[in-house]
């Protein structure tokens, strides 16, 4: 996330474990017992690949909002993207519209992508993924 000029990254801790320094809790799912949240990006070695998007500028702008890493160091690199790159959440958009669980199956099925999220006007997000459908990437 980008908020006010400052790179955070997405945190999930287990429940019973104490929150980090700086940690903003945004969400606890009770059904596994973890708390969501956002700690600001720092110079540690955890942090080496977003601190290497953000710095080379290869996000398309710096505006508020959440992203997505990605890059040959991350998650085995779906997207085979030569480095590293923050991509803003909606920024891309698929002209399909597969709403019923069979048109999303096959969509997933034919598509290489992690998933498909949908965005609400309220802010509300939902998400769903390959592996949900147990197709692999």
């Amino acid at each position: 996330m980008i908020r006010e000029g400052k790179l955070f990254k997405r945190r999930e801790l287990r429940s019973g474990t104490p929150y980090p320094k700086d940690f903003e809790p945004v969400e606890y799912d009770p059904n596994t017992e973890k708390t969501f949240g956002w700690v600001l990006v720092e110079n540690s070695p955890e942090d080496k690949y977003f601190r290497e998007a953000w710095e080379a500028k290869t996000i398309e702008s710096r505006t508020d909002g959440t992203y997505e890493l990605i890059g040959p160091k991350i998650n085995k690199n779906p997207e085979n993207y030569p480095y590293h790159r923050l991509i803003k959440h909606g920024s891309w958009s698929i002209t399909e519209d597969p709403r019923t669980f069979e048109e999303i199956k096959f969509f997933l099925s034919e598509n290489d992508l992690e998933g498909i999220v949908w965005h609400h006007p309220d802010g509300r997000m939902v998400k769903i993924k390959k592996r949900d459908f147990g197709f692999r990437r």
